[in-house]
């Protein structure tokens, strides 16, 4: 009990000093949810679950704040039809470049709101065809290397741990030209920061 007591005086502490601090950095976790979106029609598409680990700088100018990020992702999507099973796992670098606004709050709370882009540049590709996987050469084919998206959603901020929950919508095709049907990847996140500046 007296350590818990201990760590939330520490806590109230620090949020006060960090009131002052222009800028605050910190580790990240996330878990996901994604699916890909086709523009064929007939396909069922489902989700896939993963999760994402880095870091984040926030950079605070009044009531707004410019956050860049950069973490390792997991996401991907699995697309059917009655004879055909397309399964898709990405690991990515994610860069997003997010612009926030503090709706209301002081040092210890606040909600926040916040969108802007991501780069996500994948590092590690496996597609599987109704089971089977794909040979390595194939899947780099097939997949572009970088996906673009935009980055949207809200946040609160309780002493000095951040939580978010943000919509990535997928802006270009991250299939290759002649793969014959054109591919997006929306991923939903729900992560948790800890402010250690």
């Amino acid at each position: 009990m007296k350590k818990l007591i201990l760590f939330f005086a520490i806590a109230f502490l620090s949020a006060g000093v960090y009131a002052q601090v222009p800028v605050s950095f910190g580790p990240k976790v996330g878990f996901t949810t994604s699916k890909l979106t086709t523009d064929l029609s007939g396909y069922k598409e489902d989700v896939k679950n993963g999760f994402q680990a880095g870091a984040f700088v926030r950079v605070k100018l009044k009531k707004f704040y410019l956050q860049p990020e950069i973490y390792y992702g997991v996401k991907g999507g699995t697309i059917d039809t009655a004879n055909f099973n397309y399964d898709v796992d990405l690991n990515t670098l994610d860069v997003p470049i997010l612009v926030g606004y503090r709706v209301l709050g002081k040092n210890a709370f606040n909600f926040r709101i916040f969108a802007g882009p991501v780069a996500s540049f994948i590092v590690n590709k496996k597609i599987s065809l109704n089971g089977n996987e794909l040979a390595e050469e194939i899947a780099d084919k097939s997949i572009k290397d970088a996906i673009w998206g935009m980055q949207m959603g809200a946040g609160i901020d309780l002493l000095i741990f951040t939580l978010d929950v943000r919509y990535e919508l997928g802006v270009n095709d991250i299939g290759s030209d002649d793969s014959g049907m054109e591919l997006k990847s929306n991923t939903f996140v729900i992560s948790l920061g800890w402010k250690i500046l």
